[in-house]
């Protein structure tokens, strides 16, 4: 077993919409990481929850100051984490694709959201995807209809194709999707 120390920092990111199995993979892959990899691996995880705690529309719901809150506080956990190895639930590609599904900023808004995604993601060593599958195709959530997440997994296909982002798409169970994300980690840590 490799145990990261050093100044070198790793950084993994889990993107995908609403109910995909981000969390879930993000939480497991933390766990897994601090156990094999790092004991000081960091989650970075909640962020939908503080934009809502502070009172912000979240979803289909959400607003320009909703996105604007959203890239503030992605910039702040991303500056303010120093562990060796840190794995993201979400990133700004997620936000990208929220916004333009909701197209609720100005052009100068997109383009700000657009350079943030490409500057945060180039710091990632990688960007895993958890596409909507079968089991979470129809599972509604409170502020995001099926549709909804639907045109949202979409987005991020797209935005990451057009920023040229690349994404380890992971399919099948939570439990093959932990092992595929794993191999990946070990892999570019080792």
């Amino acid at each position: 077993m490799k145990i990261l120390s050093g100044p070198r920092r790793y950084r993994f990111a889990v993107t995908g919409a609403q109910a995909s199995g981000k969390t879930t993979l993000a939480k497991a892959l933390a766990e897994r990481c601090c156990c094999e990899l790092a004991p000081n691996c960091v989650l970075l995880s909640g962020i939908g929850a503080e934009v809502g705690r502070r009172g912000y529309s979240l979803g289909s719901g959400a607003t320009t100051d909703t996105f604007l809150m959203f890239a503030a506080a992605h910039v702040r956990r991303e500056r303010d984490c120093v562990a060796t190895l840190i794995i993201q639930d979400r990133c700004l590609v997620d936000l990208l694709a929220y916004a333009r599904v909701r197209n609720c900023l100005s052009p100068a808004g997109l383009e700000l959201l657009r350079e943030l995604a490409v500057s945060s993601c180039s710091a990632l060593d990688c960007l895993f995807y958890t596409p909507i599958n079968d089991a979470t195709r129809h599972l509604v959530r409170p502020s995001e209809d099926a549709d909804f997440r639907l045109a949202i997994a979409r987005e991020i296909e797209s935005v990451s194709h057009e920023l040229s982002i690349p994404l380890v798409e992971l399919s099948g169970t939570p439990e093959e999707r932990l092992d595929a994300a794993l191999m990946v980690v070990h892999r570019i840590v080792s």
